[in-house]
């Protein structure tokens, strides 16, 4: 079967033209965008943009008001707090590029 065409990113919202590339398709042969690859991530679900935590973002969906939530997991703590692993779907405006 032949390499579908690179589509334009430009139907993306900003933060997910941030993740993906242009040769993320489904191989399905539908030509859907697939799913995102794996790739590390700052994650901050607090207010304070000192508060950022080392994650691995997952993949992306809308959720029900039409907004785009990152599935990341990251962890907390360190130092004299223990450490702590989450996993979960969180506003993608809380992930950012660690580049």
């Amino acid at each position: 079967m032949p390499a579908l065409p690179a589509a334009p990113l430009t139907h993306l919202p900003p933060i997910e033209q941030v993740f993906y590339c242009e040769h993320v398709r489904a191989t399905d042969g539908t030509g859907q965008r697939g799913h995102t690859k794996p790739r590390h991530v700052w994650v901050n679900v607090t207010e304070n943009p000192a508060y950022r935590y080392a994650g691995v973002l997952i993949d992306w969906r809308v959720d029900h008001r039409g907004s785009w939530e990152a599935l990341v997991v990251w962890v907390d703590g360190g130092g004299n707090l223990k450490a702590h692993a989450h996993l979960g779907w969180v506003a993608a405006t809380h992930v950012r590029p660690t580049e």
